[in-house]
């Protein structure tokens, strides 16, 4: 009885470390793949880099345009622009209308608010309080994460707008 209770222990054992050494070599994961500052709507986040489709169909009734361009990071595909009610996202497609990954991310609007706090019409003092790191440039501020940069232009000491960029490849 105390020798298959040993080859039992021994089995788990076993499993366990090969689980590990699985876990150890899988690349981590991260919201859509991508990696930096995330932004979240109607209960789903994205970021700059990641998968854009889960975004867009749960935001799908504040889509007000939808434009096409050939893309200006790719030899082939598209930057679709989709201007929303409260802030326009563009992706990058392979084809017109398609979902693909984003690119960036534009809020001008006072009502939405970034998960650091920030928010169109705040004073600039509290740009430093939400992102500690960000750094001043002639009325831009930049702080960067991951493979996001986020710009938050400032006029008159407000905030005026805040953009999320991808700053990876594709």
């Amino acid at each position: 009885m105390n020798t298959r209770r040993m080859n039992i222990g021994k089995k788990f054992r076993m499993i366990a470390i090969l689980a590990v050494m699985i876990c150890c070599m899988m690349p981590a994961a991260y919201v859509n793949g991508a990696s930096g500052y995330g932004f979240r709507s109607q209960g789903v986040t994205v970021k700059p880099g990641g998968k854009a489709a889960k975004f867009i169909d749960a935001n799908r009734k504040y889509l007000s345009k939808t434009t096409n361009a050939k893309s200006c990071i790719a030899k082939s595909g598209y930057d679709v622009t989709r201007e929303y009610t409260y802030f326009t996202i563009v992706t990058y497609a392979s084809k017109k209308n398609g979902k693909g990954k984003l690119e960036s991310i534009t809020i001008t609007n006072p009502q939405v608010v970034t998960p650091e706090g920030l928010s169109c019409g705040m004073d600039e003092s509290e740009i430093k309080k939400c992102y500690d790191k960000a750094k001043s440039n002639e009325g831009v501020y930049i702080a960067s994460k991951g493979k996001t940069k986020l710009y938050i232009e400032t006029a008159n000491g407000k905030v005026k707008s805040i953009e999320y960029l991808y700053s990876g490849k594709y």
